[in-house]
């Protein structure tokens, strides 16, 4: 079978990391590239032979080539609309669906994970937001809206697509259309996580509105917040402190830099009927409140934005991750927990525990790791790729 796309030939011993199901090649590994090929196009990878390797999209960037089948396929939209019903279908199996009672928000697409790197889809009930983090799956834009509203049959009313943070372009075209509404109007909305509300903001949001990566990490705080003192460092919009103050905790103090995050977290605080007059909420800069703070927790929560966004940033990433849990452990009580998470690509699972047990030895703390935190059942990565594995963290017992 042939593929009919334009091809892209690499160097010489440099297709094992394809063989080996890795989908990245970098651009140094090119040996020729066929006549034509523009940025985002579906191309064939082929050995330095000619043999068939993967179908991949192209890019000018430092990796050039991003594989999305292993196969000899035809990536027309056919294609692509399966890819969204098993990705549909994945999620079915776990009761995860826009219109479940108890959890309506959730990730569809995981890039790579899901077969179509540069592409991620979270669902926030009838609002479905998408995040290109590249110019072939922008280009699909309403391609991926329609296949969307047929997998669902009517749950999705509105697709707005949130891209300007992710998406590297200057043509007018890209400019002005990376942040849209394809489908409705709608890019307000509140949606329930195991039965508690949260108002989630596509257009002014982080990321797409909301961490639905750390939806298994709120509900184990939950279980452990009951008459406990709870401290949210880098709160956002208050995920972990409404699952701790539902879990019956005894005082939540949130920390965020962010005052319009704040303010939504105090209206979260209103969804589920719960006092914010009572509520903590300080606006300051993590290491500085940390570095004043005189109070003392049973329960705190690290979850940092990025540290590191590239390999020459992982060092100063490590230091901070260091600083800032070091701080942390010294309000913890003895016999406390800390939860501490990495949300960077490029830091790995070792050297981030590291990080962590270096703030642990500085500050006298003997620390056992009770269990090790991800992302959930929504976020599915290829076992070939453990770069998709991004979201990593600890939930520690502290003792001195």
């Amino acid at each position: 079978m042939k593929t009919g796309l334009k091809s892209v030939i690499l160097q010489p011993g440099r297709e094992r990391s394809l063989r080996r199901f890795h989908p990245w090649v970098y651009s140094g590994a090119i040996q020729n590239i066929e006549a034509g090929v523009e940025e985002g196009e579906a191309v064939e990878v082929q050995d330095s032979s000619g043999g068939f390797l993967a179908c991949a999209f192209y890019s000018q960037s430092s990796i050039a080539l991003k594989a999305f089948s292993f196969r000899k396929i035809n990536p027309d939209a056919n294609y692509w609309q399966e890819r969204i019903r098993n990705a549909v279908a994945l999620r079915n199996e776990f009761g995860l669906h826009p219109q479940d009672e108890l959890t309506n928000c959730f990730r569809l697409i995981n890039a790579e994970g899901d077969g179509i790197p540069g592409l991620i889809v979270d669902i926030y009930g009838e609002l479905a937001v998408i995040q290109c983090h590249s110019h072939a799956t922008f280009k699909l834009l309403n391609l991926w809206s329609n296949a969307l509203q047929e997998a669902y049959q009517g749950a999705i009313t509105s697709v707005f697509s949130k891209s300007a943070a992710t998406l590297d372009g200057s043509s007018d075209e890209v400019q002005e259309s990376k942040n849209l509404f394809v489908l409705g109007s709608a890019g307000q909305v509140v949606v329930r996580e195991n039965g508690r509300r949260f108002f989630v903001d596509a257009l002014s949001g982080q990321k797409t509105g909301f961490f639905v990566d750390q939806r298994d990490s709120r509900q184990l705080v939950h279980q452990v917040a009951k008459a406990k003192r709870v401290l949210n460092l880098f709160s956002y919009t208050g995920g972990f402190s409404i699952a701790a103050e539902m879990g019956g905790a005894k005082q939540v103090t949130s920390v965020d830099v962010s005052a319009p995050a704040l303010d939504i977290l105090k209206r979260n605080y209103q969804e589920n009927n719960l006092n914010a007059d009572n509520a903590q909420v300080i606006h300051s800069d993590c290491f500085t409140y940390l570095e004043n703070a005189q109070d003392k927790f049973d329960v705190i929560i690290v979850d940092p934005p990025p540290f590191a966004k590239s390999r020459a940033t992982v060092e100063k990433a490590l230091h901070g991750y260091k600083a800032i849990n070091n701080l942390a452990l010294k309000r913890l009580e003895p016999g406390g927990v800390l939860l501490s998470f990495s949300c960077s690509q490029v830091v790995a699972r070792a050297d981030f525990e590291r990080s962590i047990a270096e703030a642990g030895f500085e500050t006298g703390k003997q620390l056992r790791i009770v269990k090790r935190l991800g992302s959930p059942v929504c976020h599915p990565v290829s076992l070939y790729h453990p770069e998709g594995d991004y979201l990593k963290g600890l939930f520690l017992s502290a003792s001195n």
